[in-house]
């Protein structure tokens, strides 16, 4: 591959990107009632639904921003939503999802009346998630 066809996927791949989180939430409150209201109104503003792609802070969230990237390019009718989680909101809003600490990151598929129709935990890079657990080990001791 040439340098100007390498520099040219670049390019294509950072404004996907770029469009995909310009077009995503960055975080919200744990309360049920808002966070549903929230998926409910992106979902409307779609032809058929949003996927809600869950994570915390820091590399993590990242590479949960390539994969919900990935994941709207290929299905270009859901509208993509990025929760970045807030540490004091955390537990809350994971609640009102149903998930747990360890199911991060998730993506959530909601049709478009702001129905749960599937969810796939766990999603992140082998690399990324090694370093997490890592993490957890360490705090732990």
């Amino acid at each position: 591959m040439s340098r100007s066809t390498i520099a040219l996927s670049m390019s294509y791949a950072f404004i996907a990107i770029a469009v995909c989180l310009l077009f995503s939430a960055s975080t919200f409150a744990g309360d049920l009632d808002t966070l549903h209201n929230n998926i409910v109104s992106k979902a409307q503003q779609s032809k058929s639904g949003v996927i809600v792609a869950v994570t915390d802070r820091g590399d993590i969230a990242a590479s949960t921003a390539w994969l919900l990237c990935g994941q709207v390019q290929k299905t270009t009718d859901y509208a993509p939503l990025l929760m970045v989680l807030k540490p004091e909101d955390r537990a809350n809003t994971l609640k009102s999802l149903g998930l747990h600490t360890a199911e991060l990151p998730a993506l959530i598929y909601f049709d478009k009346k702001g129905m749960e129709i599937n969810r796939v935990i766990g999603v992140a890079p082998s690399a990324v998630q090694n370093k997490k657990r890592m993490m957890d080990v360490a705090s732990i001791n």
